[in-house]
């Protein structure tokens, strides 16, 4: 059994001068008789697939000759649940083993035969060889520690997953110590201030304030994190992405790409998210996988390994993108994957293109348009003071409360009837009358689809109340029964709202 990142297990097999070639043909057999797909197979070695079953969704099989000894590898293609392999690689490479003896007895009376067909199977795809897989820089994450240490095809991701925990870290230190001075100095509103200065250095992104002109939170909220778990499983799946693209699309490609996706992945939270602040580097992240599915949807990758990559992409996909949960940003993880599936289509014509020069500015122009077209969003997206409404709301209900009082609080019961009118009319019909003000007002301020429905509810039954009150006043001040009828039609209407 094997744990990690890219669970896997090895064996080595001293061939003790048994032909390379010979031994690599029998090798070619066992993978026909086991039903692995070869994906690349030359002098030195070959690499296959195991299908896809519900054990399992495909692990990668190489075995390289070095020395005069075989190297048989097993090693996980997709992101495995709690880092976990249960076991499936083990099985493998003991398979494998067991056929290769197998293949060995019963080929021996056509070894040269079984040879050339192997040597006529050569197949090389461009871009991969032995020494750099399909799994990119993952097969060499040997520990949690591996993640952070820059190698080649794997440079940039270390470094944003350095960054990444040195922030939140940094984050913590700061705002701790700015609690400690308001304690220190016996500030009385410390959680009103403290929440107030979290949003500073914090960075996340909040509609309001990014509509405001602070739209540098759209970058900064990529390396900004609300929890340790949330920081933990972030860095484990962009080490398991970045290792596998990072090579191919290159460095400051890939760096670009996570950049631009984790913007447009901020974007599109603010377009859904109105109230809540959002942190985070899952929106990028999951741009490298919509990068890592578009090339998947191309010839980029040999049918074989794309099939297997296919397999895991997805499913991740569907399980990060899936909407449940609370306290996830689920607008900026789809904004994230499907920008990063644009790009990643840009991102791939300009790979096909021979010319460097050609390439760097189909990658460039394209980034650049694409990024335009999603950051003008920005500009059309109506501001939501959804705290200023409720708080408004809160007050007219207080202010409801203090009209009720004037007709039924048992304090104003010695008065006479005179005087009860001149209170009415002193207290509690400018009340009345600010309110009226005040709920025209809301009834003209911008809110959300969800929330308009609601909002109509509120002005009808507000309204409504007002209206009962000054009904009332205006028959305790005539004693005539003639708004009798519209006050009970009102009363109606309220009973019918409360019920629904």
């Amino acid at each position: 059994m094997a744990w990690g990142i890219s669970p896997k297990k090895t064996a080595q097999v001293p061939l003790h001068g048994f032909g390379t070639d010979k031994y690599l043909a029998i090798v070619f057999n066992a993978f026909e008789n086991l039903n692995w797909k070869v994906s690349y197979a030359d002098d030195k070695g070959l690499i296959a697939y195991t299908p896809i079953s519900w054990e399992s969704y495909s692990e990668q099989i190489t075995v390289v000759i070095e020395n005069e000894v075989a190297y048989l590898k097993s090693e996980c293609v997709g992101y495995q649940a709690f880092l976990y392999d249960y076991g499936k690689n083990e099985k493998n490479i003991d398979l494998l083993i067991t056929e290769i003896e197998y293949c060995a007895f019963h080929i021996q009376t056509d070894i040269e035969g079984n040879i050339l067909r192997f040597k006529d199977s050569f197949y090389q795809h461009p871009g991969i060889n032995l020494s750099y897989t399909p799994l990119g820089a993952k097969d060499k994450f040997t520990h949690l520690g591996t993640i952070f240490i820059p190698r080649k095809n794997y440079q940039v991701t270390p470094v944003l997953i350095a960054v990444n925990c040195l922030v939140f870290i940094l984050q913590r230190i700061i705002f701790s110590a700015y609690v400690f001075s308001l304690n220190k100095k016996g500030v009385e509103d410390i959680p009103e201030k403290s929440a107030a200065f979290s949003k500073i250095v914090f960075g996340g992104i909040e509609r309001n304030l990014v509509l405001n002109g602070e739209y540098w939170r759209l970058f900064t909220a990529c390396f900004s994190h609300g929890s340790v778990n949330y920081i933990f499983f972030n860095m484990i799946f962009l080490a398991y992405i970045g290792s596998i693209i990072e090579g191919r699309v290159g460095k400051w490609n890939f760096l670009g790409l996570y950049l631009m996706t984790g913007i447009c992945a901020s974007i599109t939270s603010i377009g859904f998210r109105y109230e809540e602040m959002g942190v985070g580097a899952s929106g990028a992240i999951m741009g490298m996988f919509g990068v890592f599915l578009a090339y998947l949807s191309t010839n980029f990758f040999d049918t074989k390994a794309r099939t297997a990559f296919l397999i895991s992409t997805v499913l991740i996909s569907i399980i990060t993108l899936w909407p449940s949960g609370e306290g996830i940003d689920h607008a900026a993880h789809f904004g994230g994957f499907i920008s990063g599936y644009i790009f990643g289509i840009f991102s791939y014509w300009a790979y096909t293109k021979a010319e460097r020069t050609k390439r760097y500015f189909i990658r460039t122009v394209s980034y650049i348009l694409i990024l335009l077209a999603v950051s003008s969003w920005v500009f059309f997206m109506p501001k939501y003071d959804l705290e200023a409404f409720r708080k408004s709301k809160d007050k007219m209900m207080v202010d409801l409360n203090l009209i009720s009082s004037y007709f039924y609080a048992s304090d104003y019961d010695t008065l006479t009837k005179a005087e009860r009118i001149v209170l009415l009319e002193t207290k509690m019909i400018p009340v009345i009358r600010k309110n009226e003000i005040v709920l025209k007002e809301l009834k003209n301020t911008p809110l959300p689809s969800e929330e308009e429905k609601d909002a109509k509810q509120f002005f009808k039954y507000y309204g409504n109340k007002l209206k009962i009150y000054e009904l009332l006043y205006k028959e305790y001040k005539t004693d005539h029964p003639a708004y009798r009828t519209k006050m009970q039609q009102l009363t109606d209407e309220i009973y019918k709202q409360e019920e629904e």
